[in-house]
């Protein structure tokens, strides 16, 4: 059975996976990689889109464009799951040590009165 519960925590800092791209004297910096995954799977479903489109306005051959919408629609799945893995932190949370109370056991002159 799962179980779902709420939990409130101060959020330390994660290591966040950072990019750089050199090119020449040029350097780029994207600062999350699961943006810039996002972002390019965003642009690719545009692009997918829009030959499919081109190719049924234009009378392009009809297997091209129902492929172009097919790998477009499959883009699109990959976006939520993309935010899926940025959100999502799987651990095992530490166990503390149960403390337990001992009864104490009452003294002889507590169990006269």
């Amino acid at each position: 059975m799962v179980k779902i519960r709420s939990k409130k925590y101060k959020l330390e800092s994660q290591p966040k996976k950072d990019i750089i791209v050199e090119i020449g004297d040029l350097e780029l910096y994207f600062q999350n990689a699961y943006s810039i995954v996002s972002l390019i799977n965003d642009i690719l479903i545009g692009i997918l889109y829009l030959g499919g489109s081109l190719s049924n306005l234009l009378g392009g051959p009809e297997m091209l464009s129902k492929v172009l919408y097919l790998l477009g629609s499959i883009s699109l799945i990959l976006r939520p799951l993309i935010q899926l893995v940025q959100n999502v932190y799987v651990y095992r949370e530490k166990k503390r040590p149960v403390k337990y109370k001992m009864n104490k056991k009452p003294s002889e002159n507590e169990s006269e009165e």
